[in-house]
């Protein structure tokens, strides 16, 4: 029995190198073949899809070409570079990382996985794909693609997400690292759960390992993995302050403490408490940056709505005029002019607040 696992395991780490070698993606990191490159891709694909990173990739590696001019760099040009690709925690933890790198690692990534879990926004999971991907070292790396890929593979019941299946998948990964270039296998199961293995309608006709899938045989291909269904996303009403003076508008940059975007610039908001009315909340607002503004209306310029992780907020949006900003300075306040607002970190639900300002009722 353990003779045929083995028959089977490199029939399938052959069989799928041949065929990632054909298909895979030109992506500018796989171009890159350095580090550095590897662990930024990595870091911006967590929860983001490859598409929408390949443009924030490029930039910033125009950016910040090393590692020492992202450590070196302004914090504020940091998230400037991000914005748009959310989770600024991200952002945050590479320069953070950056710094460490330097002052520790002589300003080299280090080439092993148990330190690389030790620097700030890296797991189990990045650790294992920079440490094979760019190390070309043994390490396995579980994501959404290659759990999916592997639950098939193997026809595994129950949530992967979860004890004692978890640890089972990650042994059957670690076991598949036994093959000649596990950075390119990793990238192959990557590839083959983005491309072929997807989560609904699976193309099993084109898979390069199909005959080695127990899902197929089973008839279980769609029904795996069996993960639990997403909740609901709770409901939550924000008050927006657009507040004008002298064609300046108001911004204030959140606490590093903040819940949600933390050290980003952000048109005064505020979350609405259980049964406070939109007024009231704009009251509580302004008395905590120390301003004063008189409402344009009662009734919201716009509304729109937005999600944050577990979250769906309904904004409201307000204009207000004659501000006054007591002590600006002190609560991180300042006036933009619409044109300087395009060089401020602000997040994209408050970014796309900017085009407002010149609608006729905000301008």
């Amino acid at each position: 029995m353990v003779g045929a696992a083995r028959k089977r395991q490199r029939a399938l780490t052959s069989a799928l190198l041949v065929w990632y070698d054909e298909h895979q993606r030109e992506l500018p990191w796989r171009r890159l073949r350095n580090p550095y490159a590897t662990w930024v891709s990595e870091i911006m694909l967590q929860q983001t899809q490859v598409a929408t990173v390949v443009p924030y990739f490029e930039r910033w590696m125009q950016r910040f070409p090393t590692i020492h001019a992202l450590a070196k760099a302004n914090t504020h040009e940091v998230l400037s570079a991000w914005q748009g690709l959310g989770y600024y925690s991200r952002a945050r933890n590479l320069q953070r990382s950056a710094q460490l790198i330097c002052s520790e690692h002589s300003g080299r990534l280090p080439a092993n996985a148990e330190l690389l879990q030790k620097l700030p926004g890296i797991g189990r999971y990045t650790a294992g794909a920079i440490a094979s991907i760019a190390f070309n070292l043994p390490e396995p790396a579980v994501d959404g693609n290659v759990l999916r890929v592997l639950t098939r593979l193997d026809g595994l019941r129950g949530d992967p997400r979860v004890e004692p299946l978890s640890s089972q998948i990650w042994q059957i990964a670690s076991d598949l690292m036994d093959c000649v270039s596990p950075g390119s296998f990793n990238q192959a199961l990557m590839e083959l759960g983005a491309l072929v293995c997807v989560p609904e309608k699976p193309r099993c006709g084109q898979c390069p390992v199909l005959k080695h899938c127990v899902a197929k045989q089973l008839d279980l291909a769609e029904q795996l993995p069996e993960l639990p269904k997403r909740p609901k996303p709770v409901a939550r009403r924000v008050v927006v302050v657009l507040a004008e003076r002298q064609g300046k508008w108001l911004v204030v940059q959140q606490p590093d403490s903040a819940r949600h975007w933390a050290g980003l610039f952000t048109f005064p908001y505020a979350e609405l408490l259980s049964g406070e009315k939109p007024q009231d909340a704009i009251a509580r607002l302004l008395a905590q940056i120390d301003a004063q503004a008189t409402l344009d209306s009662t009734d919201p310029l716009t509304r729109f709505t937005y999600p944050i992780t577990r979250f769906r907020f309904q904004a409201l949006v307000y204009l207000a005029r004659g501000v006054r900003a007591k002590q600006a300075t002190q609560f991180r306040a300042k006036f933009a002019a619409p044109e300087a607002l395009a060089n401020l970190a602000l997040p994209a639900p408050h970014r796309r607040l900017v085009g407002v300002l010149h609608s006729p009722r905000g301008a």
